[in-house]
């Protein structure tokens, strides 16, 4: 004893006192609840294995694959809803079926069973029975064009008694047929029906990608909608004894997930339950790493769980190395002084697609130690690393190796963001997020608008890439070196030189973007010069990241989403004379409800008078002016006018090239010469108009709508061959 006293004091006196004990059966972890993730095997025995490895990580439970919505055949609503014998009923089946395996082997393993699903969500076959006019909106079509991907069209109305009915039927037979089921979790900021093939309906319960003030301007009682979701599926869910985990995630910073007062609001509206849990991301929008810590913990007395994201959708997915071992320390530490009591990891999911690592090791390096900072926070990120790093990198001593592999994180971070947005830890998602997403490249459509909001800080954003660069290189050129032969070897070499070869493309390309940003305002010769040497670069990159794929690369490739049109944009500006530059002014805001706008004549296209004010040059990229950040928050269902004006030497006949998103109606000198009620992105010259200009001034008005997801428009005067137009000089309006 007391040597044990001994020990004892002098680990405190050096400042290594033992930390306290997590017992095996996870005693002593904040976290009484905590959840899974992974992606399930189509086998049986193979999903046993994985229930059994995670029950050895500490979690007790796990989200398994099977929507609520998908497991239920609805006969105590509708008996005739999916008759015997139906495909519908057949694919219900054969839901249910694997649903009940997917249940005996979680409960067999330990792990409490968690069923997943969105709200609101129905099988399709609810829009042909003779209630659906119940349930529906009035002349609302299921099969409308949906404007974004996680978007589909409000067809059920959230105020029909009998949509909460059949929405109540489905946990009531699900619980009813599967007791084993643990906990139900729902989600309502987005809606996964959209990608069943037309087998499933549905939406949540508010039009999405919309802000607060756009939906109380719209009319929609947000709060009072998404507290009527939680307490009608509490209805059901929380007498049964089972857990009800409602997910707060939504995609805007002024909703549910990420507005502390949006929040109370919402709570006040909702009945307290003692099996109701909110589960929430740990950041305030999503899974960013320099965003700011969610607000919404802390608030209230309603029981937590904080979601954490291992394959991480805006980071490669595990594709090549990127440590998350501190994030998630500092995450957990501040989830427990917050009194969060459950924790969800992701070790698998997320995004909309690649890269698929074809190994899961710099995923297991983060799962194996974000799930034993699951179980104490406390442990030194560091020390998990450097004994992962020894077992399965390198066998000797190295101390440089787990410091090189712990700065990869700042790495991957400075090569796929920019590090102006993490100077102040931000809620809202921006640009700067989204320019890479998945496996995709983009292009100038979003790295114009961290132009407009950070030009001024080129050279800084260029020089973080380039060094970010280098320590890619290096890493690689470690690792290499010490690698020693192990099943993973292959595998983590060549994962560094895809990850090598990719920044070997992303590098060059925003170095030619900003320098070719730089030109356009200058005419600078020099800066000219260094475009076209850094698109030379990038092209050489590019081949030789093509060639790497796709036999034996470590991952599915990274995939062009903008990037080579914007390539080849900057190189067709550089080898002709530069456009005319139209200087605007914009109108204010008129109503475009549902797109019925475009034919409303307003002030400007009827002679009466209009305050005009300059569009700033930070949102004219290239001539295209983005309307959707010039007027934000106020940037759906609007519309506006914008005028210019140029001199012609003498009458001249030319082109206005156009692209607009949405609808365009042009005037020249009052006379209306295009008109095209458009739902259609931005597409540079996409209307081509022949105009005559008279002898000296001329008026250009044009008129955008806007429904929602992005708003601008592009305009240059050229000749026939697309050149710009001689003899034309612009104006101020």
């Amino acid at each position: 004893m007391r040597i044990a006293a001994l020990i004892a004091l002098v680990s405190a006196v050096l400042g290594c006192a033992p930390r306290h004990a997590v017992g095996h059966d996870g005693t002593g972890s904040p976290f009484p609840l905590r959840l899974a993730s992974h992606t399930i095997p189509d086998d049986p025995e193979a999903f046993r294995a994985l229930c059994e490895r995670l029950a050895a990580m500490g979690h007790t439970a796990i989200v398994l694959d099977v929507a609520p919505a998908r497991a239920v055949f609805l006969d105590s609503f509708d008996p005739d809803l999916m008759p015997e014998g139906s495909a519908a009923r057949s694919r219900i089946q054969a839901n249910r079926d694997r649903l009940t395996w997917e249940l005996e082997v979680a409960t067999h393993c330990g792990l409490m069973p968690v069923v997943s699903g969105d709200a609101l969500e129905f099988p399709a076959e609810v829009l042909a029975r003779p209630w659906s006019p119940e349930i529906t909106v009035e002349g609302a079509d299921p099969d409308a064009p949906r404007l974004h991907a996680a978007v589909a069209p409000l067809i059920f109305d959230v105020e029909s008694d009998r949509l909460w009915a059949l929405h109540r039927a489905i946990f009531e037979e699900l619980l009813r047929d599967f007791p084993p089921i643990g906990a139900v979790m729902m989600r309502s900021g987005e809606s996964g029906a959209h990608r069943t093939g037309g087998a499933y309906v549905g939406h949540g319960v508010y039009p999405q990608f919309i802000s607060r003030n756009r939906l109380e301007a719209m009319g929609v009682d947000f709060e009072g909608r998404l507290a009527r979701l939680i307490n009608e599926t509490a209805s059901v869910v929380c007498p049964t004894g089972r857990l009800l985990i409602h997910r707060t995630w939504d995609t805007e910073d002024d909703l549910f997930h990420a507005s502390p007062e949006v929040f109370r609001a919402v709570m006040a509206r909702v009945e307290p339950h003692e099996n109701l849990i909110l589960s929430t991301k740990s950041t305030a929008v999503d899974f960013f790493s320099h965003a700011a810590p969610n607000p919404t913990f802390g608030i209230g007395p309603w029981r937590r769980m904080v979601e954490f994201q291992i394959a991480r959708e805006y980071e490669g997915k595990g594709a090549f190395p990127n440590w998350l071992g501190d994030l998630a320390a500092e995450a957990f530490r501040r989830a427990r002084d917050q009194g969060v009591e459950g924790v969800w990891i992701w070790h698998t999911g997320g995004g909309q697609g690649g890269p698929l690592p074809a190994e899961s090791v710099w995923n297991d390096m983060n799962s194996e130690a974000v799930t034993r900072l699951m179980m104490d926070p406390d442990l030194d990120p560091l020390d998990l690393l450097t004994e992962w790093t020894r077992r399965t990198i390198c066998g000797c001593g190295m101390i440089t190796m787990p410091a090189a592999l712990r700065r990869t994180h700042e790495t991957v971070c400075s090569l796929r963001h920019f590090g102006v947005y993490g100077e102040e830890p931000q809620l809202r998602q921006t640009p700067a997020d989204t320019w890479m997403r998945d496996d995709l490249i983009r292009g100038d459509r979003w790295l114009a608008r961290v132009w407009a909001e950070h030009g001024d800080r080129a050279d800084e954003m260029i020089a973080e890439k380039e060094q970010a660069l280098h320590r890619t290189r290096l890493l690689e050129q470690m690792i290499r070196r010490f690698l020693w032969d192990q099943p993973h070897a292959r595998f983590i070499g060549e994962s560094l030189e895809h990850h090598t070869a990719l920044a070997e493309v992303i590098v060059p390309f925003v170095h030619a973007y900003f320098r070719y940003r730089q030109w356009q305002e200058s005419g600078n010769s020099t800066l000219r010069g260094e475009v076209e040497r850094q698109l030379e670069r990038w092209e050489v990159a590019w081949a030789h990241y093509q060639t790497l794929a796709p036999d034996g690369f470590p991952a599915t490739p990274h995939r062009d989403d903008g990037m080579v049109e914007t390539v080849e944009r900057m190189r067709d500006r550089l080898s002709r004379p530069r456009d005319l530059a139209l200087v605007w002014e914009v109108s204010r805001l008129w109503p475009n409800p549902d797109h019925t706008g475009f034919d409303a004549a307003h002030g400007p296209e009827i002679g009466e008078p209009c305050d005009w004010r300059p569009v700033p040059e930070g949102f004219v990229r290239d001539g295209l002016v983005d309307l959707d950040d010039l007027f934000a928050p106020e940037n759906d269902w609007v519309l506006v006018y914008a005028r210019t004006a140029v001199e012609a030497d003498r009458e001249t006949s030319c082109q206005l090239r156009l692209g607009s998103d949405d609808g365009i109606k042009v005037w020249i000198n009052g006379e209306l010469v295009h008109a095209l009620d458009a739902r259609r992105p931005v597409v540079e010259d996409e209307d081509v108009v022949e105009i005559t200009l008279r002898p000296g001034p001329n008026e250009i008005l044009l008129k955008i709508t806007e429904g929602i997801l992005g708003w601008g428009f592009c305009a240059r005067l050229t000749d026939a061959e697309g050149m710009p137009v001689s003899g034309v000089a612009p104006l101020s309006p």
